[in-house]
């Protein structure tokens, strides 16, 4: 029972932490769609989100996610959407 609580609860994190990556390409997206990023800014908030992935593969490799891990992916992806918020609303010529 406790096996499969444990599993249960690895996949749902990690369910979030792709609709989490998902949801930040769609905002990056729609930025340069809409003209609120320059390809320049755009490229370096994908350049951020591979790391973020790359994170996250690394983390997983050895089968487990340690606390101090997602803690860390989290803090990056706090950090990422952030960007992504500020970059948006910068006001530069597009």
């Amino acid at each position: 029972m406790l096996l499969m609580l444990g599993c249960m609860a690895a996949t749902f994190a990690q369910g979030i932490a792709g609709e989490r990556t998902a949801v930040q390409q769609a905002r990056i997206r729609q930025g340069l769609r809409k003209g609120d990023l320059t390809p320049r800014e755009a490229a370096g908030l994908e350049v951020q989100q591979a790391h973020i992935r790359r994170e996250k593969r690394i983390a997983r490799a050895d089968g487990v996610v340690t606390p101090a891990e997602h803690a860390n992916i989290a803090a990056t992806e706090r950090r990422a959407s952030r960007n992504i918020y500020f970059q948006r609303r910068d006001m530069q010529r597009r």
